[in-house]
């Protein structure tokens, strides 16, 4: 005899299947249509290797370029599997190396820009470039893999001071904050106004905090928790980096972050 909980599990299927299911399953065939022989479909190729009627395909087609599983290519007008999918085999694997999957975003930044660009993560209480990819300019900031600086003199320090909680924050900075030029935050409350401020425009500027002549900005890297976890940063000599100039390579490096941030599965 059947209990109560199995009735309550069968009442929602119709024919042996769940409602809504079909829609499912024609989502996930049409995903598994693009493989490695056909990394790109047009329109009329999938609606004809699918079998589904016109309106069904656009919708699912709509449906799942919305949530990032396919994406459309501008130049081709045709389909192809989007960042989300290999967000999503990343979650299930628990692989994806941060900066292989910035890599790519990062050499398009320093071409585009011809700035180096650097990925940098706290480590023990410090900066440490963990990727760079060196722009063009002959006169510009030459990093190291694995070279660090104190947080809070640096934008990327400070992006990813910003994202922590005040306490873990003083765990990390120490009892103090050393000067490394006439123009370093040294004062907490100072810092914790700055930090302040990076959190509301989503930004960090390094104006000869470092070192004298030097600028550079930075702005987030996020997971696909939403939680800051690298900081991509731009910089060079002053006299390039200022006005204008600062703000185009501001509005560059956020867009080449949210890129590396979708493939880390952030919405």
């Amino acid at each position: 005899m059947m209990n109560a909980g199995a009735t309550r599990a069968t009442s929602g299927r119709r024919d042996g299947a769940y409602a809504g299911t079909q829609s499912v399953v024609r989502a996930l065939r049409l995903l598994k249509l693009f493989h490695g022989a056909a990394p790109e479909l047009t329109f009329a190729e999938i609606h004809a290797r699918s079998g589904l009627n016109r309106s069904t395909a656009i919708r699912i087609l709509s449906a799942l370029e919305a949530e990032g599983l396919v994406e459309r290519n501008p130049a081709t007008d045709g389909f192809r599997l989007g960042p989300q999918i290999a967000a999503l085999g990343r979650r299930a694997t628990g692989t994806g190396d941060l900066r292989e999957l910035a890599q790519h975003e990062m050499d398009a930044l320093a071409a585009s820009t011809s700035e180096t660009v650097t990925l940098e993560m706290l480590v023990e209480g410090k900066v440490q470039i963990v990727a760079e990819s060196m722009g063009a300019h002959v006169i510009g900031a030459i990093p190291c893999i694995g070279t660090s600086w104190p947080a809070h003199a640096t934008s990327s320090g400070k992006i990813l001071l910003a994202a922590l909680e005040p306490e873990r924050r003083r765990s990390v900075l120490g009892d103090r904050l050393r000067p490394l030029t006439e123009r370093t935050i040294t004062r907490r409350a100072d810092l914790d106004g700055e930090l302040s401020r990076v959190r509301d425009q989503g930004y960090a500027v390094n104006s000869e905090e470092l070192e004298p002549g030097y600028v550079a900005v930075a702005v987030g890297i996020r997971d696909s928790r939403g939680d800051v976890v690298a900081a991509l940063s731009v910089g060079g000599p002053k006299h390039r980096l200022t006005g204008n100039r600062l703000d185009e390579l501001t509005a560059e490096l956020r867009e080449t972050a949210i890129q590396i941030s979708r493939h880390l599965g952030a919405a």
